[in-house]
Parts: C-alpha cells; structure tokens; sequence
C-alpha cells in the first residue's frame, strides 16, 4: 500500500498488553502513519503519533456504540485520510463498522485479545463482532485454536495470528544482574493490571502466609491505575494489602517502570485465574533474568 495512515481505536490507555501493544505499533508506524484514538489515560504520553481524545470511547451505552462512536470516527477518517481502522474491542469493532458503511475502501482490523468465553447466545454474538473485520489478528496459536473451536463455521482466511512478544533489550542490559542475598527482604512481583482474572488477592494471600510463617518477603503488585476509581475488587485487595502489611500496590505509566520493576524483583508471580492469550509478563521476567513462578 503505496499510502497508509492507521487509526487505532481502543477504549482508554491505561496499564494492561492491549494498552502498551498499541503504543508498540504507534512507535513502529511513526507519526505520519498513526493515529490512536482513547479516552485517555498515562500512556499517552508514549505517543508518537496524534492522539484523539474521545471520552466516549470507553463507554458501553447503546448512544456511545452506535451513533456518537461512528460519527467520531467517520469524521475522523475523512479529515485525516485514514486506511485502516483497528478496533481493540468488541464495542469499537461495532463502532467501527458501522462508521465505515459511509467510507468505503478504508480496511478494519480487528484483535480478539483473550479467551472470551460464549456461554450464552448473547455473549457468542457480542464476541462475534469481533469476526466481521476485513482482517483478524490473535495473538498466539492458542487463541486461534479458542475461537476457530467457537465458531467452527466463520471463514479463517482473514485471520492472522501475531505473537505480540517481548524485546529482551529492554528487560536485560549487560549491567542488570539478580539482587543480592545480602539486600533483604527479596521482592516478590505481581506485573499487570488490577483485575481478579490476574490473582492479585493470591498473590497477596500467598504472602500474608509467607509472613506468619516467620518469611520477610516484600511484596509488590504493580499496574494500579491511579487515575481510574478503584473498583470492588480493586479496593478489597487495597484492604488486604493493608491487612497483609507485606505487600505494595503501586502504579505503572511506561516502559520505564516495567524495566525498574523487574530490575528489582527476585521472583516474579504469574497467579492468573484464567489461561493468558500471549504471557508477556513471563517472557519479559526470563528476559530480564528472574524466576517465575
């Protein structure tokens, strides 16, 4: 394509893989091929390319889906001459669709980023908004194997599978080595965000014993988002962090701090509830040189 400019869609820039896979892409198209679209958030400020600041974008309603998102964005290919859309949800994917009715030529992308289960028809259909793209990416072989086994009659031909991988660089510079045994108490790492799929409230009970038990562990869960309200979950593991008295809960904004956090973590923790679509927390550990657990 002689002529490309791409416009990610995804629902806020916040701490999570599908939030710093768009900054991943924004930074290899460059500024005068990428556009993102969010409602923002502290990743934004990893943005090379123009950022388009659309609160509606991470809201579910029908008026946000279905008219205001695709009159957003049908104005927004049209003024900055957009070829292709990525929608990083199943609601833009909607948005997105239906905004393209009105410019034709102009491909969708879309990712299916998890396991989304489908144990109702509502649900399959939702999740299904995701197979009306031009073109598919999943990110690993088990997650095409996940959808192909849900929707056994959707054609496959437009579906890419991109491991979204991990650059050792980052994570392992010839300077990095393990903490020393002489540096206590050890850091124990939970990297990623605040959700109950992830297993902080494990992690955290797993070192409140550690700590009955006579262990000095310092505990560190890292992905809070400090501009989001804490939810239900997120406030409860606030309290038992608390309880605990060994365990952390602190925020992450860039590549910067992924590398501190790993720098100066004797083990990393992967306490997830739920198979991960890639596991870029576990590449990124070996990387860097820690055990995993």
């Amino acid at each position: 394509m002689a002529h490309m400019r791409v416009l990610q869609l995804v629902p806020a820039l916040r701490c999570g893989g599908v939030e710093r896979g768009t900054v991943e892409i924004d930074a290899a198209l460059g500024p005068s091929r990428s556009l993102v679209a969010s409602s923002g958030g502290p990743l934004t400020n990893l943005l090379c390319g123009l950022h388009l600041h659309w609160p509606t974008l991470r809201w579910r309603d029908p008026l946000s889906v279905l008219l205001i998102n695709p009159l957003l964005l049908w104005l927004a290919v049209r003024r900055h001459d957009i070829t292709i859309v990525h929608a990083r949800s199943r609601c833009l994917a909607l948005s997105a669709r239906i905004a393209l009715i009105f410019a034709p030529g102009v491909r969708l992308v879309a990712t299916w980023h998890g396991f989304h289960t489908a144990t109702s028809w509502w649900r399959r259909a939702f999740n299904g908004l995701l197979l009306g793209a031009d073109r598919l990416i999943l990110p690993s072989e088990c997650v095409r194997r996940h959808v192909a086994r849900l929707y056994p009659r959707a054609p496959t031909d437009g579906w890419t599978v991109v491991p979204r991988g991990a650059a050792p660089e980052h994570f392992a510079p010839p300077s990095l080595s393990l903490p020393q045994s002489s540096s206590p108490p050890p850091v124990a790492l939970l990297l990623g965000r605040v959700s109950r799929s992830k297993g902080q409230d494990l992690f955290v009970e797993a070192l409140a014993r550690l700590r009955a038990d006579g262990v000095a562990v310092d505990g560190r869960i890292v992905g809070v988002d400090a501009s989001k309200r804490p939810g239900r979950y997120h406030r409860a593991l606030a309290a038992s962090a608390a309880a605990a008295g060994n365990v952390r809960l602190l925020p992450l904004v860039g590549a910067a701090d992924v590398g501190a956090a790993y720098a100066a973590a004797a083990v990393v923790v992967m306490p997830s509830r739920r198979p991960e679509a890639f596991g870029r927390v576990l590449l990124e550990a070996v990387a860097a040189r820690r055990l995993v657990v």
